[in-house]
């Protein structure tokens, strides 16, 4: 609906108004003059098919994540509240703990395999006792989730029906109204429309507004029958309303307004009137029911009343509200009202951003410009002012005003949107990894959190880096890059996030009469801990923008790309980012002095010796980076982060960039191939037979294990080099050029590294006389090639840094640096048929490492997650 009906017109059906998400001129800039007329158009960057998601679609994304939340947490707590679900839940895990021997005695921790190993069976069956109860639990959410959805699909499929009989609307009759119904055809091709919508009249005969309404497959536009009358007498006013409307239908937003609207209302009646009737059904001293409990059994919280006893069993009565209360946290109570609210906020952000849109796609396609102002202005004299413009679902007449002017305005997504992003995924992920420990127990028996964790981590990673990314897109597409959109929006998630995490927490922390000792997540929270993981989530943002927006930028101006450059784009910044958060949020609750951890538990036999040193510093490890490195998703995503633009960007201006990228990292891996064959001569020049021969197991010194670790460590400082002198010499597209070469001495390091452990075999380097001297298994190159890769990249990103920096210093002081200069000079020489087989070769050695390191990756995830065969000190990691 574009604006309200004129004084004295018949007013719309109740709800009506408010599903159109229509006009805002009745809310603010009472006495305003209208701006000066400006024609101005959508920049260039949204041109030529790379117009990025509307607002409306994020928004409506984050409304549905919104709803999931609300509805998770709510749900749980229902099915608490009902007394038959409570009792029979209760009991039936009390009937596993008295039937399963053992269940109620502590675990030793021995160490005794035998004793490991009996416990072990002893959970098994434990689990397998009380899993139907558990999948109870589970199904009621599963069921409760289905209904919550499904009613909001019905109520969006007969909406179009209940408004028409409720507006009491008529078709409009082509013998009555035929002059009207021509020029509503004319406008419908003006806004590029194949399809026309069902034309309806509304017996408002002094009104002068439109709505468009309908559902999937079936549109209609109704019209007051005072606008369609001027319409036929061509009012350009009366046209821009109707054009405003069809914006709607070009902007295919009709159904995402009103299945908000039905979301908005099925978690009403779905999941917060049934608590809220529950909660009172179990206060009411008239209501509250009665449940029969063993009088052995425990509940924590809950002081037990008089026992009863009768001929079959000790009993003991509760009163329904004692028991429910003592299990269902009480600051559940006061999270829920935050979150329908945050579902009303979000329900409202849809229906203003589309009507913004519909004025910029009305004046941008349309034409319609001056006469839309001229309505805008003219509603703006006679509104209200208004406050507390976030609880409104209309956007303020300023706002649509300014948009109407400048459609590229409509694209710009603001600091709260990445806040919003990051709260409301922060939230779900809360929800979710509580989700995936109780699934992971029921169905896999694993019974490490990193599990879920991990797991977590991979469900959120694409929600979160694909909301982020595409908002960037937006972003990028309406405004030139600034420092606001390169480092605000990553800080702005970051702290988004870590408020949505942490809310659950806080208001437990805040709800009257809850103990604030044990069980308090914010008292035994590590501050430290939460600042550090908090900087690096925002490094890490930080990164994904910078990479994104470089690409964004090059790619956006172009007019000769296709139309899937921008979504190819966006996948590879969500399949690379996702690997990384997904070890950041397994790993985020680690405490700091546990960041990084020595490999050697034990002293080197030379202490005081600088080997002895180098030994210790060479095997420090981070818990975090090894969750990246056994990732399967981590060696594709950083193919994809330098192969995706190249794809995109391969022309004339950029092959020259190319071709340095690819010679510098050559050369870095040469440099690093020469001192991994080097090494086993300089080993054995400066260690004696006894220290290089010495054995180690377990955490104790060993040389083998040394050497390994500096090869590693050779080759990740090439790359660091190689990182810098990329990062100086190119011009363009220095992010993902930076990471090719990278990557490109990586693997010929890895090369390195294994023929430097063939040779040091041969030569007998390591005692225990001379071994194989064959090439290395495909496992052990996957494996190295994998951590290899994972530190070089952490650390090839400050090195580039500095070496723009550096290069910018030069730069002012003399002009072109040397560097530059000779590879200009040496990069004519390179055939393109030699950067197209390196490129392939490259992208295919990443790809197969990946394969063929992957069933190490699944023993090591079960591992980690104390899965089948993982029992408490049964199994132990091989190598």
């Amino acid at each position: 609906m574009f604006g309200e009906p004129a004084p004295g017109g018949k007013e719309p059906a109740p709800g009506e108004k408010e599903a159109a998400g229509g006009s805002a001129l009745d809310r603010t800039g009472k006495g305003r003059e209208p701006p000066e007329v400006e024609e101005t158009g959508v920049t260039g960057r949204c041109g030529s098919g790379y117009r990025p998601p509307a607002g409306t679609t994020i928004r409506f994304i984050l409304l549905i994540l919104a709803v999931t939340v609300g509805g998770l947490y709510t749900f749980s707590p229902i099915y608490d509240l009902i007394p038959l679900k409570l009792e029979t839940y209760l009991l039936g895990i009390w009937h596993c703990y008295e039937t399963v021997p053992g269940a109620q005695e502590p675990w030793s921790g021995t160490g005794d395999p035998g004793q490991a190993r009996a416990y072990e069976a002893m959970r098994q069956a434990l689990e397998s006792c009380q899993r139907p109860f558990f999948l109870d639990a589970a199904s009621w959410l599963i069921l409760g989730m289905a209904l919550l959805f499904g009613l909001a699909l019905a109520l969006y499929w007969l909406h179009p029906w209940w408004m028409i009989r409720r507006g009491r609307f008529r078709p409009l009759d082509p013998a009555r109204h035929g002059s009207t119904e021509a020029a509503l055809d004319r406008l419908r091709v003006r806004m590029g429309l194949t399809r026309p919508p069902t034309w309806l009249l509304a017996p408002r005969p002094r009104g002068s507004d439109g709505q468009a309404f309908g559902r999937f497959g079936r549109h209609y536009i109704v019209l007051d029958l005072g606008l369609a009358v001027r319409l036929s007498r061509g009012d350009p006013q009366a046209e821009a309303i109707v054009l405003h409307e069809l914006a709607h239908l070009r902007n295919r937003d009709v159904g995402k307004t009103y299945m908000s609207l039905c979301l908005w209302w099925s978690f009403i009646v779905v999941a917060a009137v049934p608590f809220a009737a529950l909660v009172v059904y179990q206060t009411l001293p008239w209501t509250a029911p009665v449940i029969r409990l063993p009088a052995d059994m425990v509940i924590i919280g809950l002081e037990a009343p008089p026992s009863v006893t009768n001929e079959r069993a000790v009993v003991r009565f509760y009163s329904g509200i004692d028991v429910a209360f003592a299990l269902v946290d009480p600051y559940v109570f006061g999270l829920i009202p935050i979150l329908a609210g945050l579902i009303y906020l979000a329900r409202n952000a849809v229906l203003r951003t589309r009507e913004t849109e519909a004025d910029s796609t009305a004046a941008r396609q349309g034409g319609a410009l001056e006469s839309l102002l001229q309505v805008l202005a003219d509603r703006a004299r006679t509104a209200t002012a208004a406050r507390w413009v976030v609880l409104r679902d209309h956007p303020s007449p300023v706002r649509r005003l300014e948009v109407s002017r400048h459609p590229a305005l409509a694209l710009r997504p603001s600091l709260t949107e990445f806040a919003t992003i990051g709260a409301i995924v922060g939230l779900l992920a809360v929800n979710l990894q509580v989700l995936a420990e109780k699934q992971l127990v029921l169905t896999f028996r694993w019974v490490n959190t990193l599990s879920a964790d991990l797991v977590t981590g991979l469900l959120i990673g694409p929600l979160l880096i694909g909301l982020f990314t595409v908002s960037l897109w937006r972003a990028a597409a309406s405004r030139p890059a600034g420092p606001l959109l390169w480092t605000g929006a990553p800080l702005v998630l970051a702290t988004g996030f870590l408020a949505g995490s942490l809310l659950p927490f806080f208001v437990r922390r805040l709800t009257p009469g809850l103990d604030a000792g044990a069980g308090d997540e914010v008292a035994a929270m590590r501050w430290d801990q939460v600042v550090v993981t908090s900087v690096l989530f925002a490094a890490g943002a930080l990164v994904v923008s910078t990479w994104f927006l470089s690409v964004t930028f090059h790619v956006l101006p172009s007019d000769h790309h296709r139309r899937w450059a921008m979504p190819a784009v966006t996948a590879a910044a969500v399949i690379s980012g996702t690997a990384w958060f997904s070890a950041w949020y397994a790993f985020r609750d680690t405490d700091v002095a546990q960041i990084w951890r020595p490999f050697f538990r034990y002293g080197t036999p030379l202490d005081g010796h600088w080997y002895d040193a180098w030994s210790y510093a060479s095997g420090v490890s981070f818990p975090a980076l090894d969750g990246v490195t056994v990732n399967p998703l981590t060696l594709p995503g950083l193919t994809l982060l330098w192969l995706v633009p190249v794809l995109v960007l391969a022309r004339s201006e950029t092959l020259g960039d190319l071709r340095r990228s690819l010679l510098i990292g050559a050369a870095g891996g040469l440099l690093v191939l020469a001192a991994g064959l080097a090494l086993p001569f300089a080993a054995r020049a400066a260690l004696p037979d006894a220290l290089r021969h010495a054995p180690g197991d377990g955490g104790s010194w060993s040389f083998p294990a040394v050497y390994w670790h500096t090869c590693i460590w050779i080759v990740v400082f090439g790359q660091v080099a190689v990182a810098a002198v990329t990062a100086a010499s190119t011009t363009r597209l220095r992010p993902p050029l930076t990471l090719l070469a990278v990557s490109l001495t990586g693997l010929t390091g890895t090369a390195g590294v294994a023929a430097g452990r063939a040779a040091a075999t041969c030569m007998d380097v390591f005692g225990g006389g001379r071994g194989r001297c064959g090439p290395a298994a495909a496992a052990t190159l996957a494996e190295d090639l994998h951590v290899i890769a994972v530190p070089g990249v952490v650390l090839a990103v400050p090195a580039a840094v500095l070496g723009i920096a550096l290069s910018s210093i030069v730069r002012r002081r003399r002009g072109r640096t040397a560097v530059e200069t000779a590879a200009v000079a040496s990069v004519k020489g390179v055939p393109t048929s030699v950067v197209k087989v390196t490129l392939t070769v490259l992208a295919l050695a990443y790809l197969t490492a990946t394969v063929v390191y992957f069933p190490d990756v699944v023993r090591l995830w079960l591992y980690w997650s104390g899965g089948p065969g993982a029992a408490s000190g049964v199994i132990v990691p091989r190598g």
